[in-house]
């Protein structure tokens, strides 16, 4: 039978084992982190629809009939509406919105070129910029703020 001398050796290699692994598990999970971006989103002319809300990633091009990453909806109140992505991993991100007044998931145009209906895009920039402009990056969660445009209105 062992004495409990003899068991020490056992014990020291057992907590370090481990403590390897609860390591290698922590350092798993921090690798893997995910963050949020709230995007709260102001000026909307009105409370038809819903607004709709495309996140892109690096790579995307910053156009509404492109692939996103990532799509939100919700309902305008008291003129203003405030959307959360979840799950997103560290990067570099923009944001487009469309106040989708009559419902059709698609941004109406006046006949010679013009948005009807109001857009947003993160960091606020005038015109249709490229993704460059409008983009962020995430390494924590992140808050926006985003007014909308109404061109001719």
């Amino acid at each position: 039978m062992r004495k409990g001398s003899d068991l020490a050796p056992f014990f020291f290699i057992y907590t370090m084992k481990k403590l390897v692994l609860i390591a290698l598990l922590f350092s798993t999970v921090v690798s893997f982190a995910q963050h949020s971006i709230s995007v709260s989103v102001s000026g909307f002319l009105n409370s038809d629809g819903d607004v709709l809300v495309y996140l892109y990633k690096e790579g995307q091009k910053l156009k509404l009939d492109e692939a996103k990453f990532k799509t939100l909806s919700s309902s305008i109140q008291k003129g203003k509406t405030t959307v959360v992505f979840q799950n997103i991993p560290k990067g570099q991100y923009a944001v487009l919105v469309l106040h989708d007044e009559d419902l059709n998931g698609k941004l109406k145009m006046y006949f010679f070129g013009p948005p009807k209906e109001g857009i947003g895009t993160s960091n606020n920039p005038k015109g249709h910029p490229k993704f460059e402009e409008a983009s962020f990056e995430v390494k924590e969660d992140v808050t926006l703020a985003i007014e909308m445009n109404y061109l001719f209105r």
